[in-house]
């Protein structure tokens, strides 16, 4: 594709550059004929088709300052090109690439040139190609940096697979059939894109409960209103936990609850303390494992911390919190298989009431620590599923609790099968409700009336209903 471009550029002959791709395709499946069935390839095939066919156009009609539009033409075209392949791996397409592809664009010739003189010299010079490797690394970490800011804006959400690949596909197809009435199409296609990201927004108005999606950890947080929130873990990754209080319009933290000291729980604590208050902190008598509570406690010298147990009740605004768990020494329980399940059972068990709603939630704690609690809970209308799900769980306290919604807080295609078929299908039989932040992305919950209203980032609006 470097060789294309660079024919297309020097030769000052457009009529060339065509064929110079085709060639190029045919050499690389003829050399290895598995690249016709390679993603990248195909990205990398249409980005340059979309450079040399549709950027030159893009430049004549858009009605701006010539560099300007000489600056815009690559991205948006490279996009237009690439959207059906993009949409059909990811489910979604990201407005802000075109800015994002704007600032990297002067990093894209040193990297494409190097690279390509690197690669005709290295067989004969692999000191050099080295040493211009070393070189492309700077351009290259600019564009990482880019990629790192441009993905905390919001995305439009499509559909995977086949059926995102047609869709997007569709819409080209419609643009280029209209091509006469291009302004009129691209208005109407904008207008399209942007009212959908709009209607997609999360969480879109007024919140009560709000699961994060933070990957293979645990964060929710309860709204206290004039941008206050308590909020309970705080997930593996600080950038991802940061997004989430960052949407919800969180400043300042009242309470936060630790359940424990893992670091799906805790890690992302630098996420939270970015430009944000925290006034109290309660943990687990359990300061296991030690590295990670010194971690979390230096970084909130100066903030009263607090080592909860069992009976103690707080009221913060609205909510009532009540401490279901720990007890004050720590218990020995059966181990269950694999590591860590002393320090799961010394989670902080919670239930959070109000007028309109009420929430349990209990960390990682497993089956021997949950069985103690059955004869403390009553129903509640919201349950935040232990240990992202796993296949330890304890009927008898999913039956005294009888959510009618569970949240299960787990990361896509995880190492460990969370959650686990028989957790989902034992709450499915209590007639409860669930939502996982793999499947749903990060769920707001409105409370009023009997009436739960579900809004996901990945998804529709919901409403669901209860006695």
């Amino acid at each position: 594709m470097a060789a294309v471009l660079l024919t297309a550029q020097l030769g000052k002959r457009g009529s060339d550059s065509l064929p110079a791709l085709g060639f190029a395709i045919c050499a690389v499946v003829l050399g290895d004929p598995w690249q016709s069935r390679d993603a990248g390839f195909a990205l990398s095939v249409l980005a340059t088709a979309g450079l040399l066919l549709l950027a030159p156009r893009i430049v004549e009609k858009l009605p701006t300052h010539q560099k300007l539009a000489g600056a815009l033409a690559p991205p948006i075209a490279a996009m237009a090109f690439c959207a059906p392949i993009i949409v059909s791996l990811s489910g979604y397409l990201s407005p802000m690439s075109i800015f994002a592809n704007l600032l990297a664009a002067p990093a894209v010739a040193p990297i494409t040139v190097l690279g390509f003189i690197g690669a005709l010299i290295s067989p004969i010079a692999p000191w050099a190609t080295q040493a211009l490797i070393f070189l492309i690394r700077f351009p290259a970490g600019f564009i990482t940096s880019v990629a790192h800011w441009i993905a905390d804006f919001p995305v439009l959400s499509i559909h995977n697979g086949v059926i995102g690949f047609s869709l997007v596909a569709a819409i080209s197809l419609v643009l280029i059939l209209f091509k006469k009435y291009w302004k009129q199409s691209t208005a109407v296609v904008l207008v399209i894109i942007f009212s959908a990201g709009w209607l997609q927004r999360w969480p879109a108005g007024e919140w009560h409960i709000a699961q994060c999606d933070v990957g293979q950890g645990d964060s929710l947080v309860i709204n206290l209103g004039k941008d206050r929130g308590v909020v309970i873990d705080v997930g593996p990754d600080a950038k991802a936990v940061n997004k989430c209080l960052r949407d919800l319009k969180i400043k300042e933290v009242p309470l936060l609850i630790l359940s424990h000291f893992h670091a799906d729980h805790v890690g992302g604590l630098s996420g939270l303390l970015d430009g944000r208050k925290v006034q109290q902190v309660w943990i687990t008598n359990n300061l296991e494992p030690a590295a990670q509570s010194q971690m979390v406690l230096r970084a909130l010298s100066g903030t009263e911390i607090v080592k909860v147990q069992k009976g103690l009740v707080v009221q913060i605004a609205h909510v009532q919190f009540k401490v279901l768990w720990p007890e004050a020494t720590l218990r020995s329980f059966e181990e269950l298989p694999g590591e860590g399940s002393q320090i799961n059972n010394s989670s902080i068990a919670v239930v959070a009431t109000t007028a309109d709603w009420s929430l349990f939630s209990a960390g990682d704690l497993e089956p021997p620590a949950q069985h103690e609690l059955i004869n403390q809970v009553g129903p509640v209308d919201i349950y935040k599923l232990s240990h992202h799900g796993s296949k330890y769980q304890d009927e008898g306290l999913m039956r005294a609790l009888s959510a009618q919604l569970a949240l299960i807080s787990v990361g896509a295609k995880n190492p460990y099968g969370h959650p686990a078929a028989e957790s989902i299908d034992s709450l499915t039989r209590l007639g409860t409700q669930v939502l996982r932040t793999d499947k749903d992305g990060a769920v707001a919950i409105t409370a009023s009336a009997h009436r739960l209203k579900l809004r996901k980032s990945k998804g529709r609006v919901r409403l669901f209903y209860w006695s």
